[in-house]
Parts: structure tokens; C-alpha cells; sequence
């Protein structure tokens, strides 16, 4: 599998620069609810905002998700996820492009 294009850093917030990762600690992807680490050998797929083809992720999600019965919290999280594309794009039009 090709490298990924987007890592987890430590960014210090003032500058908005990436610095070392303080000693002792570590950076992860963690549930939000359940507060459990993503491994970090388990692939990701991340869609940004910004890509054209954004708005059309949540849906065909979400459709998926009924088709297998998954929960309302799961689709509460993805119409927020769509609610947030639709709102960041109406206030960043000109940031909006193909995936590159």
C-alpha cells in the first residue's frame, strides 16, 4: 500500500509549526465516545471539506449504513459530518477542488 498523504503531528498551537512529539507521549486517532485508539497499523480514510467530491461521502454512507443496520448515533455523527461539509464549503467556495 502506498505511504499515506496525511500524518498525525504535534503542532504547537501558537505557531500553527509542527514540533517533536514530547517524550513520553504519543499522538493517536481515538474514538471520540469510547475514548479507544484507532492502531496504528488499521488503515484510514479521511475525506476533506475541500475535495469536490465531499458532499457525496456522507450520502452514500449513510445509505450504506441503513442497508446494514447500523445505529442512530452512527448516523446522527454522519449528517453532522454532512451539515459540517455544507457549512464549511458555503464559507469556502474558492478552497473547493479536485482531490489531489
Amino acid at each position: 500500500m502506498k505511504d499515506a498523504k496525511y500524518k498525525l503531528a504535534c503542532i504547537d498551537i501558537s505557531t500553527g509549526v509542527q514540533v517533536p512529539i514530547p517524550e513520553g507521549t504519543c499522538l493517536a486517532m481515538v474514538n471520540k465516545l469510547s475514548g479507544k485508539p484507532i492502531p496504528e497499523d488499521e488503515p484510514t480514510f479521511i475525506v476533506r471539506a475541500q475535495d469536490s467530491i465531499a458532499p457525496e461521502v456522507p450520502v452514500f454512507y449513510r445509505s450504506r449504513c441503513k442497508v446494514y443496520g447500523v445505529g442512530d448515533s452512527i448516523l446522527d455523527t454522519v449528517d453532522e459530518a454532512e451539515n459540517a461539509i455544507k457549512i464549511w464549503r458555503s464559507q469556502n467556495a474558492s478552497k473547493v477542488k479536485n482531490p489531489d
